[in-house]
C-alpha cells in the first residue's frame, strides 16, 4: 500500500530525493497510518516547508533551487493525492548566515507569489540565531525561541486561510 519510498525507507534505504523530504514522507506515511487504525480519516490541510541551506552555498543550485522545490511539491501531491484536500502551502526563508541568503530568499518569495502560496520572512520577522547553545551557539541555524515564532507563524497562515 505504501509507495515506493516508503518501502525503501522502513528498509534502511535511502532513495535519491533529500533526506528531509523522505523522514517527512515516512513520518507521515505512519503517522496516517496510525490514525487510520484509530478510526479517523487524515486529512492533510497545510504543507510547511523551510530548507534551502545548502542550495545556497553555490549561485547555480539557487538558480535551481524552485525546479528542485517545485519537484518536491509535485512528489508530496503524488504522494499524499488521497489526503490533501484544499491543502495551504507555505515555505520559510533561511537565516541571513548563508552565503545566497538573499538570493535563494527571494527566488522563495517570487515562486510564492506566482503560484498563490506562502512565503515567510524569517528575516524580516526578526528570527534569530545567535542565542543558543550559549557555549557555542549554532549561529546558521534558527535558536528555540524562534522556531517557536516561526510555528506562530506558520500558524496564522492556516488561521487566516478560514
Amino acid at each position: 500500500e505504501y509507495p515506493d519510498i516508503v518501502q525503501a525507507l522502513n528498509q534502511g534505504k535511502h532513495p535519491t530525493a533529500g533526506w528531509c523530504y523522505n523522514e517527512l514522507t515516512i513520518l507521515l506515511y505512519n503517522s496516517i497510518e496510525i490514525l487510520k487504525k484509530a478510526g479517523y480519516e487524515p486529512q492533510i490541510y497545510a504543507f510547511f516547508w523551510m530548507q534551502g541551506e545548502s542550495d545556497s552555498y553555490a549561485k547555480e543550485l539557487v538558480e535551481n533551487y524552485i525546479s528542485r522545490y517545485d519537484n518536491l511539491l509535485k512528489d508530496f501531491k503524488n504522494a499524499f493525492s488521497a489526503y490533501i484536500s484544499d491543502c495551504i502551502y507555505v515555505d520559510a526563508g533561511i537565516s541571513e548566515k548563508w552565503l545566497y541568503y538573499k538570493e535563494l530568499n527571494a527566488k522563495k518569495c517570487e515562486y510564492a507569489k506566482k503560484t498563490g502560496y506562502y512565503y515567510l520572512d524569517t528575516v524580516g520577522a526578526g528570527l534569530t540565531t545567535t542565542n543558543e547553545p550559549l557555549e557555542n551557539p549554532d549561529t546558521a541555524h534558527y535558536d528555540s525561541d524562534s522556531i517557536i515564532k516561526l510555528g506562530e507563524m506558520f500558524a496564522k497562515n492556516i488561521i487566516l486561510k478560514d
